[in-house]
């Protein structure tokens, strides 16, 4: 599918949105960027043990940029590894987990080896602040435009 190989890819979605590591039995496993509503496939790519991806989004309270980056574990597993942040406050990282280390005006906490909750996660683009899905060499930049 050519349109996937663009830089950016924008798409209508209303719902959340989950990514999901699949098990197919004959292309083994999958990422998986769904729209929960309709349950229409939006993205897929075949993945490895080791493989990263990440997920880059606007905080609705803070206002500020967040990133979070992800590993495919050896047991198939969504790891959380690392999350920037530009500050801390309400739904942003707390805890003193991990290495902490100030990288480009981002805290940046590695190293934290965390397991996805339920193995998915789930995220709602917003019309004014896109969320941007990266993985390998490509970048999906997913927002939500007003209904009215």
């Amino acid at each position: 599918m050519p349109f996937l190989r663009k830089k950016y890819w924008l798409i209508t979605i209303i719902a959340v949105t989950t990514v999901v590591l699949l098990l197919t039995i004959q292309s083994g496993k999958k990422l998986v960027i769904e729209d929960l509503q309709t349950g229409h496939i939006l993205w897929q790519e075949q993945v490895d043990r080791g493989d990263w991806f990440s997920h880059r989004y606007i905080h609705s309270v803070e206002k500020s940029p967040v990133i979070e980056k992800f590993k495919i574990s050896g047991d198939w597993r969504i790891l959380t590894m690392e999350s920037w942040t530009k500050s801390f406050g309400a739904g942003l990282p707390y805890e003193d987990k991990g290495d902490v280390e100030m990288k480009d005006g981002f805290f940046v906490i590695k190293n934290l080896n965390r397991p996805v909750f339920g193995g998915e996660l789930k995220f709602q683009p917003s019309h004014l602040y896109p969320h941007t899905f990266k993985f390998k060499d490509q970048t999906i930049t997913f927002f939500r435009t007003s209904l009215f």
